[in-house]
């Protein structure tokens, strides 16, 4: 509105000089001020809006909570592909067989080599059976296969299929595929007493027992193969017994974004207090081993490692629990904590070092004590152990360049407003600065693309810090900064159409200081210009 106000009194006043004067040459330089650049600065701002949170007395916490591990252990207990192949030859003389009894009937079971754990159920989330029957008997049967260890809904699986009649030269050959998903396998054997273990029966009829007639010859060429190959079963939970000597060592990284917004500079804080948490879902009593736990900064190339009294000592994890009144998962999780804060470990150097990466190297032992759970260890295969960082940092902090940065429009006019008269003056940065820092201030200029144009500041430009009183700044500090404006920068100032206020924050005498949500930085950019008017 004042740019408006000042380019219709420009053009009004050289209409009256037009009109009223002799023709004659006249100039005469009329003084203005025009409004460049209003910005409001908060370091709030270089946070995600959630991790930033005001406490007691207005003074600032960032809270962050980091997942830096989530180990599933399901591909360590997932049942291999496993092939089972089973012939059945006829007697070895010729024996006149009643049709309408079975020809073959059997049960067997199967042991799957499963490294890690004795299982004794496992409920399916996916895989297959792969069926295939091969007969040389020379007239049409049924056979019908029976898992009695698998269930699906109150029902065990059963396959009946019909087999046509072979030859010992042209056997016949049948494929099929069965779904297991859902299903649940008993894998305790036909006694109940086994582990890793399936039982099924099958049997061979003749589909058709009396034609043409009751009386089949079987002998040693009548031969009934039967191959089950199971694929790609995946269980979705299993239960048992989990091997003792089972170590799982992880080495690995994890991002850590609580300060990626933060574009140049530093800021240490006086004081921090993380929680270093485990969260076990699987039935397993484990033992953990956080042998380093690290920073990174990958900008900087910089890393601190870790201290605490829990790094490098065997730490007890209980195991989770079942419940099965729960509405969905039915797991009650173990959750087990390690405290730490500026006292206990180098928590604030870790936190200095601004980083955006955790690496970790963690490994765990299940069972260390043996099997105590009665062969009732579990394991969902969507759930596992984790570990988070949990922190919270008050914000009593001391600025190192931190650098804060607003974009804003910026409109300096055109040549037929007026703005080629421009002979020359300054820009002045008026500031109110709560902040507890000085800051050197810089402003840009960018162009429609967004490409920088000219700096308007000298270097070093500097505005005051607040001044605390009783630890707060109850009243801005209020700083004029000026830069001298020529020809050439003018004509820089034309392209413009955004601006970039840049402000650098160093804390005065290292002191650490507190920092509250009512803080923040007002900076506001005026062109003081002299105009010359000539008219003839």
């Amino acid at each position: 509105m004042c740019r408006k106000i000042f380019r219709y009194k420009l053009l009004l006043l050289v209409a009256l000089v037009l009109f009223s004067c002799k023709k004659r040459k006249e100039g005469w330089n009329v003084d203005t001020l025009i409004p460049l650049v209003d910005s409001k600065l908060d370091i709030q701002n270089i946070f995600d809006d959630d991790l930033v949170s005001a406490g007691e007395n207005d003074l600032l916490f960032l809270v962050y909570n980091n997942e830096i591990l989530d180990l599933k252990l399901a591909d360590d207990f997932s049942i291999p592909d496993t092939s089972i192949t089973q012939e059945n030859p006829g007697p070895s003389f010729d024996l006149a067989w009643d049709k309408r009894n079975p020809l073959i009937s059997d049960t067997n079971e199967s042991k799957f080599e499963i490294t890690h754990a004795n299982l004794t159920q496992a409920k399916i989330k996916f895989g297959k059976i792969k069926f295939k029957v091969s007969s040389t008997i020379s007239e049409p049967t049924t056979i019908t296969y029976n898992m009695s260890s698998a269930s699906k809904d109150g029902k065990t699986l059963l396959v009946t299929r019909n087999v046509g009649a072979g030859s010992p030269s042209k056997p016949v050959n049948i494929e099929d595929e069965i779904d297991l998903s859902g299903y649940t396998l008993d894998l305790r054997g036909k006694n109940g007493n086994d582990y890793n273990t399936i039982f099924y029966y099958f049997t061979v009829r003749f589909s058709n027992p009396t034609i043409p007639d009751t009386i089949y010859d079987y002998g040693s060429t009548d031969i009934v193969t039967i191959e089950n190959s199971f694929k790609s079963v995946q269980p979705s939970f299993i239960k048992g017994v989990f091997n003792t000597t089972f170590e799982r060592p992880d080495e690995a990284s994890s991002d850590f974004d609580a300060f990626k917004q933060i574009t140049a500079g530093s800021f240490d804080v006086k004081a921090a207090s993380f929680e270093f948490e485990f969260v076990n879902r699987i039935g397993v009593d484990l033992q953990g081993q956080v042998n380093q736990l690290s920073a990174e900064n990958t900008t900087t190339g910089k890393k601190v490692d870790l201290s605490g009294d829990f790094i490098n000592q065997s730490l007890n994890l209980s195991r989770a629990k079942e419940d099965y009144s729960l509405y969905q998962t039915p797991i009650i999780p173990s959750t087990t904590g390690y405290s730490l804060n500026e006292q206990n470990s180098n928590i604030t150097e870790f936190i200095g070092l601004l980083p955006n990466k955790v690496n970790y190297d963690i490994g765990f032992t299940i069972n260390p004590l043996g099997n105590i759970s009665g062969g009732n260890d579990f394991l969902f295969s969507e759930h596992g152990i984790k570990a988070n960082l949990n922190m919270r940092i008050p914000m009593n902090i001391r600025a190192n360049e931190l650098t804060l940065i607003d974009t804003v429009d910026f409109d300096f006019g055109e040549d037929d407003e007026g703005a080629e008269l421009i002979e020359g003056g300054f820009v002045r940065v008026h500031t109110e600065n709560y902040y507890p820092f000085t800051a050197e201030i810089q402003i840009y200029t960018l162009d429609q693309y967004d490409r920088i144009v000219d700096s308007l500041m000298e270097y070093g430009s500097t505005i005051e810090a607040g001044i605390p009183i009783s630890g707060k700044v109850n009243s801005p500090t209020k700083s004029v900064v000026s830069a001298p404006v020529n020809g050439n920068k003018t004509e820089l100032l034309y392209r413009a159409e955004r601006a970039i206020v840049k402000l650098k924050f160093n804390t005065v005498n290292q002191d650490f200081q507190d920092i509250y949500s009512s803080y923040y930085t007002k900076v506001d950019v005026v062109g003081d210009f002299k105009y010359r008017l000539l008219i003839e």
